[in-house]
Parts: C-alpha cells; structure tokens; sequence
C-alpha cells in the first residue's frame, strides 16, 4: 500500500483571490488566471507536472476548509477527470471542526485521526499538506507539511514540497 497523501486546495494546489484583491506579487511565477464569478484562481504552470508526480508515487486525497462547490471548482481547474477520478477520498468544509480559537468566526481546524478513523487509513502512513498552520495544529509535526502562505510564488515551491516529502516518509 502506497502511502496517503492529503493535499489541502487554496495555497497548495492554486490560490484564489477576490477579483478585487491585489495579485501583482504572483506575477513573477509562470501561471494562469481563471476568473469565475467573484474570483481569481491562480494556478501554477507547473501543477499539472506537480500532481503527476504525487499520483505515480502515493495514494492522494483531498481535505479542504472550502465549502463543496469551491472544491468541486478548484479541482476541475487543476486535476485531469481521470486525477479526480483516483483520489481517495474529497472532504470539504463539513468534514472540518469549528475552531473558537481561530482568528476569524469560520474558522475551522483538520482532524487526521477523523480522517484515518472514517477512511481506514493507519496513521504512520499520511501526511497532510496545508498551507494554514492554524488548521492543522492538532496535527503532529511528523504527518503534516506546513508550507507559508505565500510560498507558492516561490519558483521551486513544488519541488520543495516533494523533497519534505520524501524526507517526511523516510523517517
């Protein structure tokens, strides 16, 4: 069994803007914008390379704080239907826990023991990928990959991402 890889969408696989928001900092980075109702999503160049790699070497998922259909959005921008077809699982906002320590009144926290627990998965064998330390602080250090959340203007910011891996998985 291949080990389980939980990506999180916004600051991981794409970053979605108001249409008002300031993006001139992610122009540096080869991307494509897409807007769609009141926002922008900027996708990387490079994800599409990115997720082909993740899927030839573990098993992939999809934990978000997004509510369905922004899921459901995001992951028609970024993944092949074949892709969306091979994730393991797809948890949105529903699946998280409201969290009253948060900094905003939505906020919520990533529970991988629920995770584990409903999707009969061992423990020793995740790692989650978010870019909100906040939502994955419950989380041990030793299954989770915090990345900073504008970190994905960085130009090796996948390669990055599939080195933490390895080294993650290699302990």
């Amino acid at each position: 069994m291949k080990p389980t890889v939980i990506l999180d969408i916004n600051g991981v696989l794409l970053k979605k803007f108001y249409n008002s928001e300031d993006k001139s900092y992610m122009a540096s980075i080869p991307h494509t914008c897409r807007k769609i109702d009141r926002f922008t999503y900027f996708i990387r160049d490079d994800v599409e390379s990115f997720l082909h790699e993740l899927f030839s070497k573990y098993d992939i998922a999809i934990y978000s704080s997004s509510t369905k259909p922004t899921v459901v959005t995001c992951l028609k921008l970024v993944m092949t239907k074949e892709q969306q077809q091979r994730l393991l699982f797809i948890l949105d906002r529903r699946f998280t826990l409201s969290d009253p320590e948060g900094p905003e009144a939505h906020s919520t926290i990533k529970s991988l023991e629920y995770v584990c627990i409903s999707q009969g998965l061992q423990l020793n064998q995740v790692i989650i990928i978010d870019d909100d330390a906040c939502k994955v602080r419950t989380i041990s250090d030793k299954n989770k990959i915090v990345l900073k959340s504008d970190q994905i203007t960085e130009s090796n910011f996948y390669d990055f991402i599939l080195e933490r891996l390895e080294e993650q998985l290699s302990r």
